[in-house]
């Protein structure tokens, strides 16, 4: 054991007690950059996560619209061979009328004559 003199002790437990009080407050100032680093890496991976989800769903939206104007496309398309197809079956019925007429009228002619 050492020996040490009454008012040297109170000063030595002072001395450990602010050693502790600053290795404390290293300690908390550590832990408070450490816990800005992690908040910002947080922030930034979010960032990005929301930069890639948003350009991900750009790229599908733009897709549909793709596809979307594609099949609206197929559809006119159709529609529009749909009509000329029934506008050619009327004047071909209107051919048949006008041919059954000037057969009608040449017949007519014929005995008339």
């Amino acid at each position: 054991d050492v020996a040490v003199p009454m008012g040297r002790s109170s000063e030595l437990g002072a001395g450990m007690a602010e050693d502790a009080a600053a290795q404390q407050a290293d300690s908390r100032a550590r832990l408070q950059q450490a816990l800005r680093t992690l908040r910002m890496d947080h922030a930034q991976r979010l960032q990005q996560d929301l930069a890639s989800s948003r350009d991900r769903y750009a790229a599908q939206l733009e897709e549909e619209i793709a596809k979307s104007r594609s099949e609206g496309a197929a559809k006119l398309e159709l529609e529009l061979q749909a009509a000329r197809a029934e506008h050619h079956a009327a004047l071909q019925e209107q051919l048949l009328q006008l041919k059954a007429k000037y057969q009608k009228l040449m017949e007519e002619e014929v005995e008339a004559a």
